[in-house]
């Protein structure tokens, strides 16, 4: 199963209280979890039926990680880009692209981006 990792571009942490906030505040994020005890310091699902994704903040808060590779994963990035309204570095497990999330990045755009990374040698 591949994921989508988020990073700051300078590998500093996210603050914890700003990504809770995000999770809390938008109605399409459920389940909403905290200090759990193994996996991360905040967990939540996206969206519904067949289009969801999980979130997770790292336990040292350097990674947020969601659950597949998805036209929904993809939009929880640009959500939290747009949240954090600042750069956000974008990798996949496989490493098959390392792109930067921009301000004006749309989601057409970053799925185009992807496409073209994973088709480089």
């Amino acid at each position: 199963m591949q994921h989508l990792f988020l990073v700051n571009p300078d590998f500093s942490p996210f603050d914890k209280s700003q990504i809770e906030t995000l999770l809390c505040t938008e109605r399409r994020f459920y389940d909403v979890r905290t200090d759990l005890p193994v996996g991360g310091l905040l967990e939540a699902e996206f969206g519904r039926r067949n289009h969801w994704t999980r979130i997770v903040l790292s336990t040292d808060a350097t990674a947020i990680t969601l659950a597949w590779i998805s036209t929904t994963a993809l939009y929880v990035a640009l959500l939290v880009r747009n949240w954090l309204g600042r750069d956000l570095r974008v990798f996949d497990t496989q490493y098959s692209f390392d792109l930067l999330l921009e301000e004006n990045t749309t989601l057409a755009d970053f799925d185009a981006a992807i496409d073209a990374a994973q088709r480089e040698p």
